[in-house]
């Protein structure tokens, strides 16, 4: 990802898990690749096998 799309993509988790300890989230397999780099500790549960079109997946992510 570039340095624009990871800061966006911080801001983005950040405000997702603000109040949550568990999130459904589409999430691109860059974006997955990228939340478990930096998360290790969380468990991510596909929720669906089937991409969309734009390629990203439901995932259920729990810290």
């Amino acid at each position: 990802m570039t340095v624009k799309k990871v800061v966006g993509f911080d801001d983005f988790l950040e405000d997702s898990f603000k109040e949550n300890v568990s999130r459904e989230l589409r999430l691109s397999a860059e974006e997955l690749e990228y939340l478990l780099s930096k998360y290790p500790k969380a468990t991510v549960t596909a929720l669906s096998r089937r991409e969309s079109a734009d390629g990203k997946c439901w995932y259920l992510v729990q810290f």
